[in-house]
């Protein structure tokens, strides 16, 4: 956006003022300002695209369209002009007009970089990544310090897994503008998904120094802290509890008033923006399809955007199913209140459309959280948190939670997937060595995870391992490096991109043992290896994100898969390498005994989480259902 006027007659000192404040930021006094030069020569193109773009910036692109007409009538070769006409005729939603203006910009001025940056935004906004990175790329070439196009480059590649050149540019962009939070946010996202958990922390803790207050760089900063080795489990606490008593400086909101009437039969409300095809939804099936309904009514609030055959399924098996993710917390808490909930269930915690802060302002008598986040929400609104004993232990954990704790038999119930294939042959029994492998987050895997997979290849000679890692250097150099610095040369050694689901899965067909990480363990990725006749080794850790996968293997009859210590993690999994006939015995009858684990008992999951919540409500003091307020 430019506020430069080349057209017209030499601008009077008020427009010089006026323009000055405008700079400034002062919009009341620009305004004012732009006016008395109007009055005074109503043709002044400055002046005229200037009280054009205060009205652009108070989102009122009626005023400021014709405005800028009216300067582009004056000067119709100004390119500064004709650049913020396109702006304004963007925000009119005239997108097509706004493109041509813009192209009409570089016809005039290919060197424009603003132009070139306002294309690339048009075409991101269009769904077009290829045409907006080659408009941006154009804007640096003109202008390296375009901080526009230069954090809008990073984002994009961001979100294509570009990750080192990502990374380039988000620092580029953080040098032109450090206190820009958005950023940091970005960056840190980058730092993160390649496993880079150090870097991740100071980008999120610099955008939120930068924006004090801000929920979701905050949240960023409380997930991150969970693929940290080096960030203990009572400092992740202290850090979510102090993120809580921000939110509620007063203490925890006033619980509502309980319906009258419930008539035994309890309104529950979950909260989640992953009702699509995502691992939540994978142990989330269960209790929706086979849920007592006399006993729970259950409804699904969508905080996310994606939509798809799951999200038809969730909708089915509801009694009630809202997209509320163009809503602002306070609204969204205003229309949950208005339904009526006894129960609101949290996904998602700090995760990805989490929305916590309604947590915080208690739209439901009763407020729990569970599955999608494993640690507290650190709010004092939150009743309890779901989950079972080997999660979190009896005395291990409570002291890191705000909530109460409450153990179901089993936190875990597994839908495999419908389109899994059938379970290959032990990969080994034709190479004759074992290959370990991870299909874990690119994320988890810690310096401490690294080490830990070295010590398995040094006990077990001429294995391999097979590595799930974004195929890009920020992300495999740094594991590559690693194992070398332990003697683990490269020819031992491979990657793999994710893939589609379907690819996924038939990636474990070359893993005959699969190597969980730590701080933070795997999930969804330890029941798929196991529905595909993989054994799975996790490190038991001192916190419930530490010890998802030993949750997963109790549920499924494997305790034994369960290292307590370090030194038991390479022994597990050397034990397994050790008979390669019984490796392959193990891996055919692997999914059958799974199947009939309670892992996958989707009735026992369903009835106990409504037992769960009939015994929370009574615990925490609330009218039996059937009995009024």
């Amino acid at each position: 956006m430019s506020t430069d006027g080349r057209a017209g007659t030499m601008p009077p000192a008020s427009y010089e003022t006026a323009l000055e404040r405008h700079r400034r930021g002062d919009l009341e006094a620009a305004h004012a300002g732009y006016a008395a030069v109007i009055a005074a020569n109503p043709r002044h193109v400055g002046a005229l695209m200037g009280l054009g773009l205060i009205a652009y910036a108070n989102g009122d692109p009626a005023t400021a369209v014709p405005l800028l007409e009216e300067a582009r009538a004056l000067a119709p070769r100004d390119p500064a002009v004709l650049n913020n006409y396109g702006l304004t005729l963007s925000a009119a939603g005239r997108e097509e007009e706004a493109i041509a203006t813009w192209n009409r910009v570089l016809t005039l001025e290919p060197r424009f970089a603003d132009a070139h940056v306002n294309l690339g935004n048009a075409e991101a906004r269009a769904g077009r990544s290829d045409g907006a990175i080659l408009r941006y790329r154009a804007a640096l070439a003109v202008d390296p310090r375009s901080l526009g196009a230069a954090a809008n480059l990073g984002g994009l590649l961001l979100a294509r897994r570009s990750y080192s050149e990502a990374v380039r540019w988000l620092r580029h962009a953080a040098s032109l503008d450090p206190a820009n939070a958005d950023v940091a946010v970005n960056l840190g996202r980058a730092w993160s998904e390649c496993g880079h958990a150090r870097e991740a922390l100071v980008a999120f803790e610099t955008a939120l120094r930068n924006r004090r207050g801000d929920r979701a760089a905050a949240s960023n900063l409380l997930l991150a802290m969970h693929y940290a080795d080096d960030v203990g489990a009572s400092a992740i606490a202290q850090a979510h509890r102090a993120w809580g008593r921000a939110l509620e400086p007063s203490g925890p909101a006033p619980r509502p008033a309980v319906r009258a009437n419930l008539g035994g039969r309890l309104r529950v409300g979950l909260l989640s923006g992953d009702f699509n095809d995502h691992p939540v939804m994978r142990f989330l099936a269960a209790l929706l399809e086979h849920r007592d309904p006399g006993a729970l009514e259950l409804r699904c609030y969508h905080t996310g955007f994606r939509e798809d055959a799951v999200t038809a399924d969730a909708r089915r098996w509801s009694d009630a199913f809202v997209a509320v993710g163009g809503l602002d917390d306070a609204q969204l808490a205003a229309r949950l209140r208005a339904d009526h909930l006894d129960v609101l269930v949290d996904l998602a915690g700090h995760s990805a459309y989490g929305r916590p802060a309604v947590m915080a302002l208690r739209p439901a008598p009763l407020q729990a959280t569970w599955l999608g986040y494993l640690d507290t929400l650190g709010l004092a609104a939150v009743d309890y948190r779901l989950t079972d004993d080997m999660a979190d232990p009896p005395g291990l954990t409570e002291s890191l939670h705000v909530e109460k704790l409450w153990r179901l038999p089993a936190m875990w119930c597994y839908r495999p997937r419908a389109d899994a294939p059938p379970v290959a042959p032990a990969p080994s029994a034709t190479t004759g060595r074992v290959t370990f492998g991870s299909t874990n987050n690119p994320a988890k895997l810690s310096d401490t995870t690294l080490g830990l997979w070295a010590d398995v290849l040094a006990a077990v000679p001429g294995s391999r391992l097979l590595v799930h890692a974004h195929d890009d250097p920020l992300c495999r150099d740094r594991v590559s490096r690693a194992l070398a610095a332990r003697s683990i040369g490269p020819e031992r050694l491979a990657f793999f991109g994710r893939g589609e689901a379907g690819e996924y899965l038939l990636r474990y067909a070359d893993i005959d043992v699969l190597l969980d990480t730590t701080p933070y363990s795997g999930g969804t990725t330890t029941c798929d290896a196991l529905w595909m006749g993989v054994p799975v080794v996790t490190l038991a850790g001192d916190r419930p994100f530490s010890r998802t996968s030993a949750s997963v293997l109790r549920a499924a009859g494997l305790p034994g898969w369960i290292a307590p210590r370090r030194e038991d993690y390479a022994r597990t999994a050397a034990a397994l390498a050790a008979d390669l006939p019984a490796l392959a015995a193990l891996r055919e009858a692997l999914r059958g005994r799974v199947a009939a684990s309670r892992l996958c008992d989707e009735r026992a999951m369903a009835a106990d989480f409504t037992q769960a919540l009939r015994a929370m409500w009574a615990d925490a003091g609330l009218p039996a259902p059937g009995a009024g307020p």
